[in-house]
């Protein structure tokens, strides 16, 4: 499932993948995430949403625009207030954080304070309950890795660029589990979903899918995975 709204996640999905620029900057159980965002963009994306709104409705909202952005550090460095809160502003802007995984399948790209995706992740139980043991010992059905899309953009009027839709986008989905896509426009949802149903073809990465990996499928073959 990939959507804006983060309600909708709420409802229906075990596990969120939180994308910003072509990157997840953040992953683990929707319950979790919901009760007790870590990344700045989606402590922002659950303040914007009907989930933390006032008791008179106020959503907040997120500041500045999406893009351009930088080839180096954090791409959300620009509207990041925690980055210039805690004297980040230099790190974030020289080196992009890596993913770091941490206690309860929690996963985060931060440099905030990267002792946070470590902390136990809370479990209020009340959007979704936790897999079972034999679905969290089971290979995962569908594995994306490192997958890449890029696109040439130009004209007669300006110079053509390279941008970088999805950028090494990882995650996997076990059997039976739901898992909930959200970001803003333009922050690579749809690419992504049509990367996964061969609607378009991968610059890079690996999808496969129980096993078998669907981006190098004959045309027949294809036609069966769908």
């Amino acid at each position: 499932m990939i959507t804006h709204d983060f309600g909708v996640v709420a409802a229906l999905a075990d596990r969120v993948a939180v994308m910003y620029a072509g990157r997840i900057v953040e992953e683990g159980q929707a319950a979790a995430i919901m009760s007790a965002p870590l990344h700045p963009y989606t402590q922002a994306l659950v303040a914007a949403s009907l989930l933390r709104a006032g008791t008179a409705g106020t959503l907040e909202a997120i500041a500045g625009m999406s893009g351009p952005h930088a080839t180096t550090g954090c791409r959300f460095l620009p509207r990041c207030p925690v980055a210039v809160a805690k004297g980040l502003s230099r790190r974030c802007a020289g080196e992009e954080p890596r993913m770091v995984r941490g206690a309860g399948d929690r996963w985060l790209r931060c440099w905030s304070d990267q002792r946070e995706a470590a902390a136990p992740a809370p479990q209020s139980g009340a959007i979704a309950g936790k897999p079972s043991a034999a679905a969290i010992a089971a290979p995962p059905l569908v594995v994306v890795r490192d997958v890449v899309k890029t696109y040439d953009v130009g004209g007669l009027f300006w110079h053509a660029r390279l941008i970088r839709s999805l950028d090494k986008v990882s995650f996997s989905i076990g059997a039976g589990e739901a898992v909930g896509l959200v970001g803003e426009s333009g922050s690579g949802k749809s690419t992504l979903a049509r990367m996964l149903l061969r609607l378009a073809p991968m610059d890079g990465g690996q999808v496969t899918v129980a096993g078998q990996d669907i981006a190098h499928l004959s045309a027949a073959a294809a036609r069966r995975y769908h």
